[in-house]
């Protein structure tokens, strides 16, 4: 059984293409990597402000249930199951936003840390 010496060019590819500024650090990352970790963050932007509108829409229809006398337990039980569903959906999308919660500073220190 033959085998062959592998040699590996640790320098950086000539087909790069490198943005740079004065005085700037400069970060070679793949666009899909990049892609990636914007659209993490950006989900967590979503899921941050719809939180507002479940926990908004929970508080009306709490006040709803506790001060309305329904005539209906029909619509009494609609009225507690959206509550449930909304609960369970701002839930959802808080421990979404906290576990995801990056700034912009986290971000670039993340790719820092794969540059290494």
């Amino acid at each position: 059984m033959k085998t062959k010496n592998l040699t590996i060019n640790t320098d950086p590819p000539k087909n790069v293409t490198h943005y740079v500024r004065d005085k700037s650090n400069i970060f070679t990352i793949t666009e899909d990597k990049l892609r990636l970790k914007l659209d993490i963050f950006k989900k967590s932007i979503e899921h941050k402000s719809s939180l507002f509108g479940y926990f908004g829409i929970v508080i009306t229809i709490g006040i709803a249930l506790l001060t309305t006398n329904f005539k209906s337990e029909f619509w009494k039980a609609i009225f507690f199951v959206v509550l449930v569903l909304m609960i369970f959906l701002f839930i959802k999308d808080f421990i979404f936003f906290l576990k995801n919660k990056k700034s912009i500073d986290e971000i670039i220190e993340d790719i820092k840390e794969e540059q290494k």
